[in-house]
């Protein structure tokens, strides 16, 4: 996987969850729709650094709609600060449904075979190549 690959899977990823209306209307709606955001990005085998960077992006765009910056969101009266900590609560939202999905594949916590993480988490081949 080159950096080419992973702009090219960022920017499908991009498009997806802007096409899907994948981000939350408020905040009240994070849960779940990080749930959603994570299903997107684990679906590409990104380099960590760029899962992470896919994830600020989402939390990016929530918080420009929370704060009405595009035309064609209203925003939803939030102060600066108030939009800030919900975009913040929904990167960590979606790093945790990320993880919970990686962890998923160790069935022993006594037990860590990267080459059965590797194979069953949609996470996982990430963390096998980041074990090399």
């Amino acid at each position: 996987m080159t950096e080419h690959d992973d702009e090219e899977a960022l920017n499908r990823i991009s498009d997806r969850i802007a096409r899907g209306r994948l981000l939350p209307d408020a905040p009240a709606d994070i849960e779940e729709a990080a749930r959603r955001i994570a299903a997107v990005i684990a679906e590409h085998p990104l380099r960590f650094r760029n899962v992470v960077d896919a994830v600020k992006c989402s939390a990016c765009a929530f918080e420009a709609r929370l704060s009405g910056i595009f035309p064609e969101d209203r925003g939803l009266g939030l102060s600066h600060k108030e939009a800030i900590s919900a975009a913040e609560r929904l990167f960590d939202a979606i790093m945790a449904a990320l993880e919970e999905d990686a962890l998923q594949a160790i069935l022993d916590d006594e037990v860590f075979d990267e080459r059965y993480l590797a194979k069953s988490g949609s996470l996982g081949h990430r963390v096998l190549s980041m074990l090399r």
